[in-house]
């Protein structure tokens, strides 16, 4: 089949434009960040779609939450380009640096379960073991290094003091807040231990929240909420932020 000459020429611009952004990807990473500047000035931010220029500017990007966004794209609109281990490698990184231990095990882990060819999967499987021990959940330490050792036997050249299992937090149950506002309901327990186990599972992510008394049917119920926000606009954005990261439903209530 012959391709149209103006065919050909676009795939060749896409080519050349494509070897340009990997070469200033390069450049940025050794400490050269004007090209890429000048470069990314040029674009709209609504144009910003394809996952070597998203890379780049999550590089040259000094908002973390902004950075964290680009990389997020990456890997869910872009899940078979290159970049995609590098992506979830700085969300990992992210969230080790900013103490969020089990969000960043979750990053780390996406590349050693899923992306063994990654070309830096030794640094990904010490940081998965490192964040693990340090949030206290000892059995996957084992766990993983038992199939590190097996999978890559030079991995670790140290033993690895284990942290003892954390014990789980007991929270008290606060009594209804009078401010009103907008809050996300995360979770409804009988029982106090079903409350506590949600409550421990959000901080360790990073988020705050609070058990308050409710009910329902005429059963007394422990309620996880999140909030308040003064706004809706404010809760539907924690919202989706709690599905995309944790796969946790949760809905919208107003006092």
């Amino acid at each position: 089949m012959i391709r149209p000459a103006w065919f050909i020429l676009l795939i060749g611009l896409v080519f050349c434009q494509s070897a340009d952004v990997k070469k200033l990807i390069r450049d940025v990473q050794n400490g050269d960040t004007q090209k890429a500047r000048d470069y990314v000035a040029t674009f709209d931010p609504a144009s910003l779609t394809s996952a070597d220029i998203l890379y780049l500017t999550g590089l040259l990007e000094s908002d973390p939450d902004k950075c964290i966004e680009y990389y997020r794209k990456i890997v869910s609109e872009h899940p078979d380009d290159p970049l995609v281990d590098d992506s979830m490698m700085k969300l990992g990184e992210y969230y080790y640096v900013s103490g969020l231990y089990v969000q960043a095990a979750n990053w780390f882990k996406k590349v050693v379960d899923d992306h063994q060819d990654y070309e830096d999967i030794r640094r990904s499987a010490k940081l998965l073991l490192k964040s693990l021990n340090i949030a206290g959940e000892t059995g996957l330490v084992k766990e993983y290094t038992q199939k590190f050792m097996a999978e890559i036997p030079d991995l670790w050249d140290e033993n690895i003091q284990l942290k003892a299992p954390a014990r789980p937090v007991k929270y008290t149950v606060q009594p209804p807040e009078e401010s009103r506002g907008y809050y996300l309901q995360v979770g409804a327990f009988s029982q106090i231990d079903g409350a506590n186990a949600r409550m421990d599972w959000l901080v360790k992510n990073g988020y705050t929240a609070k058990i308050e008394p409710g009910s329902s049917g005429g059963k007394s119920l422990n309620l996880v909420l999140i909030g308040g926000f003064s706004t809706r606009d404010e809760a539907e954005k924690i919202k989706d932020r709690l599905n995309k990261e944790l796969n946790l439903d949760s809905f919208i209530i107003q006092k």
